[in-house]
């Protein structure tokens, strides 16, 4: 019964300790998924992140799910700003960034112009 309740006593000081550390975190997380006009994802798009009051940039790109996830963001404004072949750049200002918030910034992309042939 001893052995039971050390057990018991450990998990729950490892518990707690944990909650602590998670409680800690100052900074935030931008996530969504970037999809074409018919919802098709888009992979490799190339994502670009600007803390707009400390100017610093942060780069990711969506995975084989049309998904991008960019962790520990300090908390600010931001402009997010989405690139990839055949589509055209995507802008978005006026993101805040919260500590320990998760954004969520799902974009469908508009299809680009195709360039003019030389003639």
């Amino acid at each position: 019964m001893r052995a039971f309740q050390a057990v018991v006593s450990v998990l729950a000081l490892a518990f707690a300790i944990v909650s602590a550390l998670e409680a800690q975190e100052a900074r935030g997380t931008l996530l969504g998924r970037i999809t074409d006009p018919s919802k098709a994802v888009i992979v490799g798009a190339q994502i670009e992140v600007l803390n707009t009051g400390t100017g610093v940039r942060l780069k990711s790109a969506t995975n084989a799910s049309g998904d991008y996830i960019i962790p520990f963001l300090i908390p600010g404004p931001y402009t997010m700003t989405v690139e990839s072949p055949g589509f055209r750049t995507y802008t978005r200002s006026g993101i805040v960034v919260r500590v320990n918030d998760q954004v969520a910034v799902n974009v469908t992309m508009e299809v680009g112009r195709l360039p003019r042939r030389c003639r």
